[in-house]
């Protein structure tokens, strides 16, 4: 009889799994609850600081970690956590700097921690967690072909002009992702049952532009916030340090769908966007020839001689130089000129002769769409809205920091703060932040992107 209770207890403490790809109501629906931040010089330190600040049960933890820990450290954090919270699903990744000030909105040294499932079942989230390559190969994107077109060798270009396929009309970049909108079993079986989540929080690796497209495809109306991990090569020995319950992954997304369980939605507003370091530059103009992410003319001009005299017409604060960043604003197709689905590029090259001028985009570009140009300014610090702090809520924060200018250095002040009383999420990546505000209607695909502008900054209110 003694046995038999000590083995049922042994299996009782066995870990729970991260994924539940078999059960759809595997879900808990218990509504969001706090957020904790601390900045003490170790992981235990920071950890055990935070547990008596936990009011009960919960279900998801979202934790961001900065990058000035010991490679020893943030090896411990994934581990260390999970044991003493036991969450039912652990998720998070290395960043550059997370939220530490609860005097300002300040980023730094230290942890944010995201808690959910707290509280009364009224009013609740459902969350169900996902993940997508981890294991296994796969094709990036993105990272080795952005600006170049995939031209055939000369066998097959003239196997294909025998046959009357080879058109250079039809090219598209060999950056552009085809469209089999995959999607893993977790969210196959919200899809089969009909769920729309409100909101995808992702943590990812520097390809998350295929999973993008697919959750665009089938989930067109649900707003995506994510971010991309910091480079770790050097620090942890992975490309990327990202967190899945107890263990430390290389690559991949991990990521919770929060879908509300009221008649209408938990999130109390649109996700904003703040570039704080561009600066327009004349009006929008209108896209009249391109091929893939090349644009070839605008306003039936040459587009590299015309941001050229723009640039140099108007008054700026810097002069025309070689260093200088530029960038596109590309506004929404159906959207015309409305800046609040605006999705800003950087420039590529340009040739002032040709006229030819490349975007950083997997997204094939399209005429009769409205573009403006855009600069980078002189910009050093990273400010975020004081009033973001004023909101009534939980803000979710998520900004990129500039990689030229990063801090490099891994000691870490021992400043032991925990904030608890703002009730904001945060973290900075060198390498960018996921943002898709979902369709307006029901007609729509959503446009979700990766922003890896210096300085800006996405926010989600919930």
């Amino acid at each position: 009889m003694l046995f038999d209770i000590l083995c049922h207890f042994k299996n009782s403490l066995v870990k729970r799994p991260f994924f539940h790809s078999k059960k759809l109501f595997s879900s808990y629906t218990r509504p969001i609850s706090i957020t904790l931040n601390a900045t003490h010089s170790s992981a235990k330190d920071a950890i055990d600081s935070l547990i008596d600040k936990i009011p009960g049960p919960y279900e998801v933890c979202i934790l961001l970690v900065s990058r000035t820990y010991s490679p020893k450290e943030l090896d411990l954090f994934p581990s260390y956590l999970f044991t003493k919270l036991r969450p039912r699903v652990l998720a998070g990744c290395v960043v550059d700097k997370v939220y530490t000030s609860s005097d300002s909105i300040e980023f730094g040294h230290g942890i944010s921690l995201f808690l959910g499932g707290l509280g009364k079942k009224e009013d609740s989230w459902r969350f169900d967690e996902f993940c997508d390559n981890v294991q296994g190969s796969r094709r990036e994107y993105k990272t080795n072909s952005v600006g170049r077109w995939s031209i055939p060798n000369t066998e097959i270009r003239s196997n294909m002009i025998e046959r009357n396929e080879y058109n250079l009309n039809k090219f598209q970049s060999i950056s552009t992702i085809p469209h089999e909108f995959e999607l893993p079993d977790e969210l196959k079986l919200l899809k089969e049952n009909n769920i729309s989540p409100d909101l995808f929080f992702l943590i990812s690796d520097v390809e998350p532009y295929q999973f993008l497209e697919s959750l665009d495809h089938h989930f067109p109306q649900s707003k995506k916030l994510g971010i991309i991990g910091s480079s770790t090569p050097f620090i942890t020995g992975r490309p990327f340090s990202l967190f899945k319950n107890c263990d430390m992954l290389s690559k991949g997304i991990v990521g919770i769908a929060f879908t509300s369980m009221t008649s209408t939605s938990m999130i109390k507003k649109q996700i904003q966007v703040d570039h704080q370091s561009l600066c327009s530059i004349g009006e929008p103009l209108k896209i009249t020839s391109c091929q893939g992410n090349i644009i070839i003319e605008l306003d039936g001009l040459n587009p590299t001689d015309l941001l050229l005299k723009r640039f140099q017409s108007e008054n700026f604060d810097q002069a025309l130089s070689k260093e200088t960043e530029y960038y596109l604003g590309i506004y929404d197709v159906g959207n015309k000129l409305d800046e609040s689905m605006l999705i800003v590029n950087k420039i590529l090259s340009g040739d002032p002769v040709r006229g030819n001028m490349a975007i950083d985009t997997t997204k094939n570009l399209k005429n009769g769409q409205f573009v403006k140009f855009m600069y980078r300014k002189n910009y050093s610090k990273f400010e975020l809205n004081p009033n973001i702090s004023n909101d009534n809520g939980i803000n979710l924060v998520l900004a990129t920091s500039d990689r030229e200018n990063m801090d490099l250095a891994t000691s870490s002040p021992a400043l032991n703060k925990i904030i608890i009383e703002k009730n904001i999420f945060g973290g900075i990546s060198e390498n960018g932040i996921i943002i898709g505000k979902g369709a307006i209607n029901k007609n729509q695909f959503g446009t979700s992107w990766v922003c890896n502008v210096p300085y800006s900054s996405a926010s989600l209110l919930l």
